[in-house]
């Protein structure tokens, strides 16, 4: 069994592109699923970079499936990593 690989991300394309193309090149990628937790913009100047972010993240290929939870509004980092842990923990032991 192959397990998942959460990502958290906010507004850091540098980072998040690094990240999973290092992801990439593990021997598994093909079969791993991968889940990404946006968080939404705390306010109207960090609204671009998100969205910058937002849009690489739907070009992700690689993986045995890739998906992506927009969170709508600013859950926070605690929050976010929280809430999505569990979310995968409904699924995977």
């Amino acid at each position: 069994m192959t397990y998942p690989v959460v990502i958290f991300c906010y507004d850091r394309l540098d980072m998040i592109s690094q990240t999973l193309a290092s992801l990439g090149k593990n021997s598994l990628a093909k079969e791993t699923p991968v889940y990404i937790f946006s968080d939404g913009a705390k306010g109207p100047l960090d609204k671009d970079n998100v969205d910058e972010v937002r849009r690489y993240i739907k070009t992700i290929t690689g993986f045995h499936k890739v998906t992506i939870v927009e969170r709508e509004c600013n859950f926070g980092l605690a929050v976010n990593i929280v809430s999505g842990v569990s979310k995968i923990l409904e699924s995977y032991e």
